[in-house]
């Protein structure tokens, strides 16, 4: 199952550009830890700066947004590159 947060306002990309950010400056985690080191939260997060977005339950969701995320730049390099 797919899950993403979102920011609201202008997205990612103000978010991105508003903090001087370069793509290789975006990270990620794997599940969430509270402070004793217990899981409290599964999944695969991307960090923005102070913003983390959950994007995916496990590796192979993850997998498949990546593969769709591709599709989608292509498709961008095609009709509006």
């Amino acid at each position: 199952m797919f899950h993403c947060s979102f920011v609201l306002g202008d997205g990612l990309g103000s978010l991105v550009k508003e903090n001087n950010m370069k793509p290789s400056d975006i990270t990620f985690s794997v599940n969430s830890y509270d402070r004793d080191g217990d899981i409290i939260d599964k999944g695969i997060f991307l960090h923005f700066g102070d913003t983390m977005v959950r994007v995916a339950d496990n590796l192979a969701d993850f997998k498949s947004i990546t593969f769709h995320m591709e599709k989608i730049v292509k498709e961008i390099e095609e009709n509006y590159g």
